[in-house]
């Protein structure tokens, strides 16, 4: 004689506590956030391109005047920036600013927005025109078409 066991059914008190919860969460949307890092003290910019996993790996910028070009991109992009309830897209790009051995900030791009830490919360994101990636990418280094990461279209837009 076999047993047959009938599936566990959620009270239906749980089930109307997350819909109202996922209702809340759509209906926030994103949140506005504040981006200020300490980058004037970095002395050094740790570069990574697609997780290390291209020829270029990762490399270090430590040259005073390139550092202060790249701190003043970041810091020209003060509105905008918004946390989200859910997880980021993967960035294609990241720079960790450092003083001595001790990280100060970091700020990354992706295809189509940028990324970094929000004082609200653990990070912010800004949508971000193919102008301003290219420069981003030119103040770290990063040559044109060096991205070996899914091709441009595979991820979706990241929305507002």
């Amino acid at each position: 004689m076999s047993t047959r066991h009938r599936p566990r059914r959620l009270p239906p008190g749980v089930l109307m506590l997350a819909g109202a919860w996922l209702a809340v969460q759509a209906a926030c949307g994103p949140m506005p956030a504040r981006v200020d890092q300490p980058l004037a003290d970095a002395d050094r910019v740790y570069v990574m391109v697609d997780g290390d996993t291209t020829p270029l790996g990762n490399k270090q910028i430590t040259d005073p005047a390139a550092i202060s070009r790249i701190r003043a991109y970041v810091e020209a992009r003060p509105a905008g920036w918004a946390r989200r309830w859910n997880s980021p897209p993967p960035w294609h790009v990241h720079a960790t600013f450092y003083r001595g051995d001790k990280s100060v900030g970091w700020f990354a791009a992706g295809k189509n927005f940028l990324q970094a830490p929000s004082r609200e919360g653990p990070e912010a994101m800004r949508d971000a025109d193919p102008e301003e990636l290219e420069e981003l990418n030119r103040l770290l280094t990063v040559p044109p078409g060096s991205h070996r990461g899914p091709p441009p279209d595979h991820y979706p837009d990241h929305g507002p």
